[in-house]
């Protein structure tokens, strides 16, 4: 505890807000009671379930592989640098991952997603990669793809990778992102203690860090161009389409029936995680990526509607 107070008192004291008493107390004590309660259950629950191996049995894994590595390479080609053919071939492949975290029902969706990116992207842009993988562990938080209960290693790992984002980014709206994921699944954490006291934490941490960084300043993107005009657009229309593609029965990794109405509670964290970045000034490549992972299930879902029409 008294390490904890020191850490509070000297961000007080390199802030030009400092943290106020009672919020420091708050923040003190709900961090050690989280704290206390993770050290306890993590010795008999050590196991991180939020990872999702690429199982070469299966043909669409096949496909993204050479996907994704024939888009680094075609980049490579292109711009002659290699860290151009290395962007590519990340973006292809998060977006099809992401594409199928949020259109699991259907396998093939996600390469018209991983298509709309390789067409879309900034030969020369940047790609915040880490922020896309924590997005996508975010999803598959909430979705519940990988079909197993959440372990103390999941909470450990997404609260980390987010502090981290948050830190990085100077924003405390990673964590309010982070608080949402935790609301959208307390049956399926450790135990009903553990919820509470992650919450009572985790809202400490994102009061603590707005009040050290302050809220951060949102400016729209300017329409003109592509990247964020597909971004409105994506926001604008997946609710709608999503709302029937949601519907579509499908089955976690362990077989089991996956709660479609968390399946549409994930679609509208990501999009609203999209809402923000647009009005934050998030790299092209980034919009690029989550835009096109939702437009290509959406695609996918019109054609064949279209197929059934004719």
């Amino acid at each position: 505890m008294t390490i904890l107070r020191s850490a509070v008192h000297l961000y007080s004291q390199e802030s030009n807000n400092p943290i106020p008493y009672w919020s420091s107390t708050l923040i003190e004590h709900s961090i050690c009671t989280f704290t206390i309660l993770t050290i306890n259950m993590f010795r008999r629950d050590p196991i991180f379930t939020l990872g999702r191996k690429i199982d070469f049995n299966y043909k669409t894994n096949q496909l993204i592989t050479a996907f994704a590595a024939g888009s680094g390479l075609l980049f490579w080609l292109l711009t002659g640098d290699v860290s151009s053919g290395l962007t590519a071939a990340l973006a292809v492949f998060l977006t099809w991952a992401l594409a199928r975290e949020l259109d699991p029902a259907h396998p093939y969706s996600a390469f018209f997603a991983a298509a709309l990116t390789l067409f879309s992207l900034n030969r020369t842009g940047r790609l915040d990669g880490l922020l896309l993988f924590w997005l996508l562990l975010l999803l598959r938080w909430v979705n519940g793809t990988t079909g197993k209960r959440l372990s103390l290693m999941d909470m450990l790992a997404l609260a980390g990778f987010t502090l981290f984002v948050s830190q990085s980014t100077a924003n405390s709206l990673f964590l309010l992102f982070f608080l949402v994921a935790l609301l959208a699944v307390p049956h399926r954490l450790p135990s009903r203690p553990y919820f509470l006291s992650a919450l009572t934490a985790w809202g400490g941490l994102f009061i603590w860090q707005t009040l050290l960084h302050g809220l951060p300043v949102l400016t729209l993107l300017s329409l003109s161009t592509f990247e964020p005009l597909l971004a409105l657009t994506t926001v604008v229309i997946a609710p709608c389409v999503f709302w029937f593609v949601c519907k579509v029965p499908t089955t976690c990794d362990q077989g089991n029936p996956l709660n479609l109405a968390k399946l549409y509670t994930s679609l509208l964290l990501f999009l609203a995680v999209l809402v923000f970045l647009l009005f934050s000034g998030a790299e092209a490549n980034t919009l690029i990526v989550m835009s096109s992972a939702a437009w290509g299930p959406m695609a996918y879902f019109a054609q064949g509607k279209l197929k059934k029409l004719t």
